[in-house]
Order: C-alpha cells, then sequence, then structure tokens
C-alpha cells in the first residue's frame, strides 16, 4: 500500500514493455534469416513472490511468460533457429539493490558480485540454455516448491532465510545484526574422536594399512575384523557417516534459531561434521540459555 500508481506503473512499463518492445525490436530480422537468440533477464523472483517484491516480482513472473509465449510461437510457426533463453538469477549487487537499501539475507545463497553473474550468464548464453539460473544450484529451489505442501515451504523458506529486508535508519541490516559465536569443545576430543573415525575407516578401506607389529594384539585384533569380517568397519562406517551428516546439519538448524552469522555458522557445521555430538552439545547449550533468558 506504501507503493504509488507510478511506481508499480514504472516497473511494469520497465520490466514487462520493456522486454516486450525490445524483442519486437529485433524479432524480424531474425525470423526472415531464421537465425539469433533472444536472451532475456528474469529472476529467482520470477519463481517466487516475496515480501516488499510487489513491484519487481510480478514483472520477473511476466518475463518469464513472454518468453515462454515466444519459445512455443517460434516453434510452431517452423522458426527453430531463433533460440531463447531465460536467465534467473538470484540476488547480485547491481545498484538497483544497493541504492534501494535492499539487502538479501539469506544464510546459504550468497548475495553474487556483478562480476560472477555475468559470467554465469554468458556461460548459458553460451551453451543456449533455454533456462538457466545463476547460481546453478538454486534451480532446486525454483522447483521443488511445487512438490511441496504449504507448512514446508514455510519451513524451508524460514531455514533458508531467503528474502531481503530494507535497511534500517541506522544503516543496520538483519545480516549484520547475526552474532558472532563460536567455541571449540575441549581439546581432548580431538584426540579421541578423529583418530578413532580414521581407524574405523582404515580397517574397512584397506586393513594392510595397520602397523600389527607395532600395534601388538589391538593391531592383530583389528586386522582380523577388517579381514575376516569386514562387515563391521563397513557398518560402523556408515553410521558414522551418517550420524555426523545428521548431527552437522542439526548443527545448522541451531545456528539459524541462534541467529548467527555466515562464517560462524560454517564453522560449527565444519566443527560438528568432524567431531558430532562434544561440538553440537555446545550449540544446545547455548540454544537453552537464551530460551531461558
Amino acid at each position: 500500500m506504501e507503493l504509488s500508481t507510478k511506481q508499480l506503473t514504472l516497473a511494469l512499463n520497465v520490466n514487462v514493455m520493456g522486454t516486450i518492445n525490445t524483442i519486437r525490436a529485433f524479432l524480424p530480422s531474425m525470423e526472415s534469416r531464421n537465425s539469433g537468440q533472444i536472451v532475456a533477464i528474469s529472476s529467482i523472483a520470477g519463481f517466487y513472490g516475496e515480501t516488499y517484491g510487489m513491484a519487481y516480482c510480478p514483472t520477473k513472473f511476466a518475463v518469464r511468460g513472454i518468453m515462454e509465449c515466444l519459445q512455443m510461437e517460434l516453434r510452431d510457426r517452423g522458426v527453430e533457429n531463433v533460440l531463447c533463453t531465460t536467465v534467473c538469477p538470484y540476488f547480485a549487487r547491481t545498484p538497483m539493490i544497493l541504492n534501494m537499501g535492499m539487502r538479501p539475507t539469506s544464510r546459504w545463497v550468497p548475495f553474487m558480485s556483478v562480476n560472477r553473474c555475468s559470467r554465469e550468464i554468458v556461460d548459458a548464453v553460451l551453451k543456449e540454455k533455454i533456462l538457466a539460473f545463476v547460481p546453478n544450484y538454486i534451480t532446486i529451489i525454483a522447483h521443488f516448491k511445487l512438490f511441496l505442501s504449504k507448512n514446508v515451504q514455510k519451513a524451508c523458506r524460514e531455514y533458508l532465510n531467503c528474502r531481503y529486508v530494507p535497511i534500517e535508519k541506522n544503516g543496520e541490516t538483519e545480516a549484520s545484526k547475526m552474532a558472532e559465536f563460536f567455541k571449540r569443545p575441549h581439546l581432548i576430543w580431538f584426540f579421541i574422536i578423529v583418530p578413532a573415525l580414521l581407524v574405523n575407516f582404515v580397517v574397512y578401506h584397506n586393513p594392510e594399512w595397520i602397523p600389527v607389529s607395532q600395534l601388538g594384539v589391538v593391531g592383530e585384533v583389528l586386522y582380523k575384523i577388517g579381514t575376516d569380517y569386514a562387515w563391521i568397519p563397513k557398518l560402523t562406517n556408515l553410521f558414522a557417516l551418517l550420524a555426523h551428516i545428521g548431527e552437522a546439519a542439526y548443527a545448522l538448524h541451531l545456528c539459524n534459531k541462534l541467529n548467527l552469522s555466515h562464517s560462524s555458522s560454517f564453522k560449527w557445521f565444519l566443527q560438528t561434521f568432524i567431531l558430532g555430538f562434544p561440538s553440537l552439545r555446545i550449540l544446545v547449550g547455548r540454544l537453552s540459555k537464551k530460551e531461558k533468558q
């Protein structure tokens, strides 16, 4: 309701009518020689409506629709060699985004530099892609939406935190308010868990690497397990891998609840993937303390 009709009309004229009229200017010559490539810039916002996006998101939906209509029409008219490429980037550090005071806050999808975004767009054009996401992996976010229930969509949005917020008067954003917190477990856990994981892997992967003569009875037992009972280390390695992946993923969930910064979250993810529960326990304690406060 804070947008004026003039602002909405300007966005529609630039992004929708501007796209249509530019295509109309070049299309006749391409049709006459049955050759060419039309590239339009939509956005990940062309798949997701978002808060503060009323002037922008609908126009990017429209650009995607324009290109799909054009693509179908060219095929049906036999103009097969005029290619259509629609590019859907995530947010890049363009003057429009920066000058409007909007800052994406996603913890997992990067706020791209213009150089990275442009390189991937050129790559999509040269490969003659029909629909290209920048970065490539956000295609998962766009297409899985169709298969998720309302509550799952809501949970995924909160977890990924893919949204943008206006800068406040003091110059802060939600991203800048993210806390910095990282703590290592006692050093003894590194000397217990890491060697145990390595030994478990060696017993499974190649028991011949075990220095039996130096380890004595322990070495002989490990060697026998690795050679005669290979299914045991196979199961223990699989269990350890799944357990540590699950604990690392849960650590990210806790980091999201604690509103930790990107760098802190990455450290917690990596540390928890290596150490497992001793690392996770610190985060659980931190969250419990915060909730009591």
